[in-house]
């Protein structure tokens, strides 16, 4: 069974350092990857940055991330995702698209007027984002 969580980034960035080689490996164009993880952990601790895994059986099998803040012309409270990944063994089913409103959910009860998503054309899962009421802006 496959569970969500938010949690912290420092306890989960080592853990997902597989994950993120496999993503990075999948969608990137050229060979620059270095996440500045002290800029996100300083996001993170202003309250300005999300992080939702998923897991099964305790193993990291998915992560997305979020940045969420005031949008500086009007301050509604805007989400914007910066990565989301689902191993491919576990894309098939509704486990992305339960993972999708998971993370959803989580920032509504935050309070976020408006959700943006980040969508690669190589990883292009526009089509659930469609279905679940979402449209291209």
């Amino acid at each position: 069974m496959i569970v969500f969580a938010k949690e912290l980034l420092y306890e989960v960035v080592r853990e997902a350092e597989s994950l993120l080689r496999l993503h990075f490996e999948e969608v990137a164009n050229d060979d620059t990857f270095n996440p500045q993880w002290e800029l996100y952990a300083g996001l993170e601790q202003a309250g300005a940055f999300d992080v939702f895994t998923a897991r099964e059986n305790g193993m990291l099998v998915g992560y997305a991330a979020m940045f969420v803040m005031p949008h500086m012309h009007s301050g509604l409270l805007f989400a914007n995702s910066d990565v989301i990944y689902l191993h491919p063994e576990y894309r098939r089913g509704i486990t992305g698209l339960k993972f999708i409103q998971f993370c959803e959910e989580q920032i509504n009860e935050r309070g976020a007027n408006k959700i943006s998503w980040h969508i690669k054309p190589s990883l292009d899962f526009r089509p659930i984002m469609h279905r679940i009421g979402y449209y291209d802006d």
